[in-house]
């Protein structure tokens, strides 16, 4: 999920390559760092988020199964920020069928027979919290991308 507006991704992805053809490494990784540290602060809301989303005792057994990040894109042609989740380890989670609010489970433990469960279970586990958090993210990225513009005209 993207969360840097039109303007500001082609800043990024125009600022990021001017940075790097002009061998300035150093400014370039505060660059990146400082959009990553802005978007880092969405996946441990997303984890303290999860019982209010759905039964508690199953946040508790789902929140060791997520492995969730981000990851920002540089490039001219897909330039912004992504947030993920996706299951770790060996169990198949229903991920997107549990952000629409559909909890997927075996009825006492019998695996043959699978049960859909929407009592309890609010849609947007996920993209809720990302959605909310998109302004101050938002923000705190352009700030990131005008303090290196900054840092980069005071070298001049």
């Amino acid at each position: 999920m993207a969360v840097t507006t039109d303007a500001a991704a082609q800043d990024l992805a125009i600022l990021a390559r001017n940075l790097r053809d002009a061998g300035e490494t150093g400014l370039r990784r505060d660059l990146v760092k400082g959009i990553k540290d802005a978007a880092d602060t969405i996946p441990p809301v997303v984890r303290r988020q999860l019982p209010g989303f759905m039964p508690a005792q199953y946040a508790a057994v789902l929140n060791p199964d997520l492995d969730m990040g981000t990851s920002v894109h540089t490039s001219v042609g897909a330039p912004g920020v992504s947030v993920y989740v996706r299951p770790r380890g060996r169990r198949k989670r229903k991920l997107p069928r549990l952000d629409r609010g559909i909890l997927t489970h075996p009825l006492f433990g019998d695996r043959q027979h699978w049960y859909d469960q929407t009592d309890g279970v609010r849609p947007g586990f996920f993209s809720g919290p990302v959605e909310d958090a998109v302004p101050r993210v938002r923000a705190d990225m352009e700030a990131a991308i005008e303090r290196v513009k900054d840092q980069l005209w005071e070298g001049v």
